[in-house]
């Protein structure tokens, strides 16, 4: 596996770890979090191609929407919420999450290769 993509890997899974921060230290300030997850996701995607970019927009709606149905159940609620049952920068992080999952599968498979 190229450095380069592993820098990749690691730079997306930082991104989303710090948007955990963020959301744990800012969750009153549903605005200021969805900017600053707004601008995580485009870091994230930047350089990324139409397939990646799919992938996380899929992962964002079809999460959130899940979320959103299981949460209308009454098993949590969010403090803000803002659309649907929860707070406007949900999406976003769920999208990031994703992002972060597929890309540790693809190291981990790579690095599997190694060891057959």
């Amino acid at each position: 596996m190229k450095k380069t993509k592993t820098y990749l890997y690691i730079w997306r899974l930082f991104c989303v770890l710090l948007a955990s921060v963020i959301i744990a230290l800012l969750w009153k300030d549903t605005t200021l979090v969805f900017i600053l997850l707004l601008i995580l996701s485009i870091l994230i995607n930047i350089k990324s191609g139409k397939l990646h970019i799919l992938f996380f927009i899929t992962v964002a709606i079809v999460a959130t929407l899940i979320e959103s149905l299981t949460n209308s159940t009454g098993a949590w609620t969010y403090a803000n919420q803002n659309i649907l049952n929860f707070p406007i920068w949900l999406p976003l992080y769920w999208g990031m999450g994703g992002v972060a999952v597929k890309d540790v599968y693809l190291f981990i498979t790579e690095q599997s290769k190694h060891f057959k």
